[in-house]
């Protein structure tokens, strides 16, 4: 059993690190008991509400019965005066510390043996927990208050050196407050040589704390972080959090009181180790890092020689928020400052991180980017921001569909971090991996995972997350659908946890693609609609295109108006300015589909044969849509065009093999060769089945069952009803209707007509 007392302390980290052991230690003997005040709800209204083996308790208030009886307990006396007992009742209110300290208050004041109705009430608890602290001698009330300053745990060593005291005074002073229950010693301490304490509760560390004078207040501070920081040695990045909140309150005291002596000590301590504090926090809540690296900001306005690498610092997190334009505008104004100061170093490695934001934001400029970061680094010597640039370079070949060349450049990142002694890029393995998979490497899918697993070993949570969204758009690829959902949903599930809102949406963009796949339309369309939205309000391009392109397809399929989408050509436009392949295939397909079924045909067809002349298209993930590109050039040109969709197309994936089969299909048909046709329908029809791709095997099932009608074969009759229920499950309307018509239901034909 582990306990956990005060959760509405905790932060959004620790809390969404609960919620996850709770689910995942199904075959575990384990039991979380968990202890808050109704404030947690306010921070986390869901919190643990969607887990399935937790019950919440709510506690209600002590009964009179139950509080009598407490206080008979606490006051070892089996029966109180009737007067006394009813007074004690009104003012507890059903709350057992207010019992609690009224007890603590008789012992500290010896009136144990008297009658407690002699005695006078205090209003409220923290008055009670007041009038107990008037009980201490002097001394003691100042190592308490001392104590409260460096927080709600503090260390003996601490309380000697910031008010000058001797140890053994110390300890023993400690000995008797933790007598009369102030403080408890901890039983291990995270100060290694130091004997760690705490508050018997939190309102007895406020209580203290309000009663020290503000005059004195910041000088306690400023020694508790002086204390603090030599204990830590290097450990201090461990503790930046708390040394940053005893620096910011010790200026935030000063200045106002007008103390300029210690301001740029101070300053200079706060900016230090909020950084800290912000870059520990980033790969587990960026949230925090980013409040963290906001603060640090505030301090350095322009002209502050830290600027620069603040600036740099809060773009990393507030881009992982999906705050891309701010990111990128921050990132600019830092690469700006680096190159005045001559920091070309710093520079470069800006650079390297701007080329993300850019292709989030659809900005071809990341092309310009990489160069600038490549051309800085490598005339200097050679160090981690030169293999980290390498990296992303790799990322941007393999964006633009150069995987042989992405291989290469991954390769040398990797030789350059094996000839400085750094541990084997990630990243740089994650997009290899990537290339490797897109040319027809199965090896890519486990090194894919392996890169994942060292990401997430060495906490770089933002290029797990990324890698999670490249490994399930290989599982479409290598495994189906469902596959891909299971990675998709974890990667997701991994990333909302660390509030990387940037990389949830790269990986659930493509959710709705698995789900149209998996013939869940109605649950794609949901999805697809609300993530459109978010990627549009944070300006993700990539992450709205397949959205938006998943969207149009099946409002398509399913004779919808496409009211919430964009019309096909705005989306094209989107797509053709990114000058990305991928987002290329995938707006350009829908959007010709869009289109033709709109009465447009002639757009469609200039789209379509647009689409073919995309250097590195075929290559990509949009081409596993193949069959309906081939149906719509088909359609809204005739046979050339849709030869021309396949032509010199080399299937690397077991994807695009199926994808071939079914475009061979189509083609063979609208060639009038029914009886070849129909063969390769069948063969397509079983592939997708194992698959797990119902609406192409649908549609498979669909051409056979057509071309077997027109040879006159009495067996088109079973792949019809298999297509024909297949379309209705997913509600695709106009193939629904084309099968009935086929299968000769009155009904049908006419609507066909």
């Amino acid at each position: 059993m582990l306990c956990f007392e005060d959760l509405h302390w905790a932060d959004t980290a620790f809390l969404s690190f609960l919620e996850h052991l709770a689910d995942w230690s199904e075959s575990v003997p384990l039991l979380l008991l968990c202890t808050a005040r109704p404030e947690l709800y306010e921070q986390r209204p869901s919190w643990a509400a969607g887990l399935r083996n937790a019950t919440a308790i709510n506690l209600a208030p002590l009964s009179d019965e139950d509080t009598a009886r407490l206080l008979s307990l606490l006051l070892e006396q089996a029966v109180l005066p009737v007067e006394a007992q009813r007074a004690l009742l009104d003012r507890t209110g059903g709350n057992p510390l207010y019992a609690e300290e009224y007890v603590r208050l008789l012992a500290d004041r010896d009136l144990l043996a008297e009658t407690p109705e002699d005695v006078p009430f205090p209003d409220s608890v923290q008055a009670l927990i007041a009038a107990r602290l008037d009980t201490l001698s002097p001394e003691r009330k100042s190592l308490l208050q001392d104590a409260a300053v460096v927080g709600r745990v503090f260390w003996a060593g601490a309380l000697s050196e910031m008010g000058g005291r001797d140890a053994r005074e110390v300890e023993q002073d400690l000995h008797e407050l933790a007598r009369k229950e102030l403080v408890r010693p901890g039983r291990t301490s995270s100060m290694e040589g130091e004997q760690e304490y705490g508050f018997w509760h939190v309102l007895v560390r406020d209580v203290c704390y309000a009663q020290i004078a503000r005059s004195s207040r910041a000088a306690r501070h400023r020694a508790a972080a002086g204390w603090i920081e030599r204990k830590a040695g290097d450990r201090a990045e461990d503790l930046a959090d708390v040394l940053a909140h005893h620096y910011l309150q010790a200026l935030e005291l000063d200045r106002a009181a007008g103390n300029v002596e210690q301001m740029e000590v101070l300053e200079a301590g706060a900016i230090r180790h909020l950084a800290l504090a912000g870059e520990r926090a980033l790969s587990l809540d960026v949230q925090s890092a980013e409040a963290s690296l906001a603060r640090a900001l505030e301090l350095a306005p322009e002209g502050h020689r830290e600027r620069a690498f603040l600036l740099e610092r809060w773009a990393k997190a507030a881009q992982q928020q999906g705050r891309l334009d701010e990111a990128r505008t921050a990132l600019e104004e830092a690469i700006a400052l680096y190159r005045e100061q001559g920091e070309n170093v710093d520079a470069g490695r800006s650079l390297t991180v701007v080329v993300a934001v850019h292709w989030a934001l659809g900005d071809p400029r990341r092309q310009e980017a990489i160069a600038e970061s490549l051309a800085l680094l490598e005339a200097q010597p050679p160090g981690p921001e030169l293999v980290a640039a390498y990296a992303e370079q790799a990322g941007v070949r393999v964006e633009d569909a150069a995987y042989p060349e992405a291989i290469e450049i991954s390769e040398r990142s990797s030789q350059l971090a094996s000839e400085l002694g750094l541990p084997e890029p990630a990243r740089a393995l994650g997009f290899g991996a990537s290339a490797r998979a897109n040319l027809g490497g199965r090896r890519g899918l486990e090194d894919m995972r392996r890169a994942l697993a060292l990401s997430i070993e060495r906490g770089k949570s933002r290029d797990a997350g990324a890698i999670y969204s490249y490994l399930s758009q290989a599982s479409w690829e290598y495994e189906g659908p469902q596959s891909a959902l299971a990675v998709c949903r974890e990667g997701i599930e991994f990333c909302e946890r660390r509030g990387i809102s940037e990389i949830v949406l790269k990986t659930a963009g493509f959710a709705p693609l698995y789900l149209a796949d998996l013939g869940r339309c109605e649950e794609a369309l949901a999805e697809a609609a609300s993530l459109a939205e978010r990627a549009q309000a944070t300006g993700n391009i990539p992450a709205h295109i397949v959205v938006r392109s998943v969207e149009l397809r099946l409002l398509v399929h399913r004779r919808r108006e496409a009211q919430s989408p964009p019309p096909g050509e705005r989306l094209a436009d989107q797509a053709r300015s990114t000058g990305v392949p991928w987002e290329i295939g995938f707006g350009f397909g829908a959007a010709a589909q869009h289109l033709l079924a709109a009465g447009r045909p002639e757009l469609a067809e200039t789209l379509l044969r647009e689409l073919t002349e995309v250097q590195g298209v075929q290559a990509t993930a949009s081409y596993g849509l193949l069959p309906e590109l081939v149906r719509c050039a088909l359609a809204s040109s005739g046979p050339e065009l849709a030869a021309r969709m396949t032509e010199d197309f080399e299937p690397s994936t077991p994807l695009k093999e199926h994808a071939l089969i079914a475009a061979r299909g189509v083609l063979a048909e609208g060639a009038g060769d029914a009886a070849e046709a129909a063969a390769l329908y069948a063969e397509a029809a079983e592939r997708w089945e194992e698959f797990g791709n119902l609406p192409e095997h649908a549609y498979a099932l669909l051409g056979q069952g057509r071309c077997l009608t027109t040879l006159g074969k009495p067996a088109a009759e079973a792949p019809l009803n298999g297509a024909r229920q297949l379309f209705a499950s997913m509600g695709y309307g106009p193939a629904l209707a084309e099968a009935d018509a086929l299968l000769g239901e009155p009904e049908a034909e006419a609507a066909v007509t």
